[in-house]
């Protein structure tokens, strides 16, 4: 596997995302596949993380419609000072 400068694994993203998928199926806790695959826990729960948020994030960039507020005005009662 190719490392970088510091000594990092370099993971192409089309194989992180087979592993991410076996992951799913395997049935193993993080842990043990993470150990199993060769990666750092660290490493592969922070891609899951990342893979689960962009899952989970809307998939069109539309901005909010403006929503307008209006004041409400209420009748208060008068209390007396002492």
């Amino acid at each position: 596997m190719k490392t970088d400068k510091r000594g990092h694994v370099r993971m192409p993203p089309e194989r992180r995302e087979a592993l991410l998928a076996e992951f799913d199926r395997s049935g193993l806790t993080l842990t043990r596949f993470a150990e199993l695959a060769g990666v750092r826990y660290s490493t592969f729960a922070t891609w899951l993380h990342l893979r689960r948020s962009r899952k989970a994030a809307p998939q069109d960039k539309e901005r909010p419609k403006r929503v307008r507020l209006h004041r409400m005005v209420t009748k208060r009662e008068s209390v007396p000072v002492s």
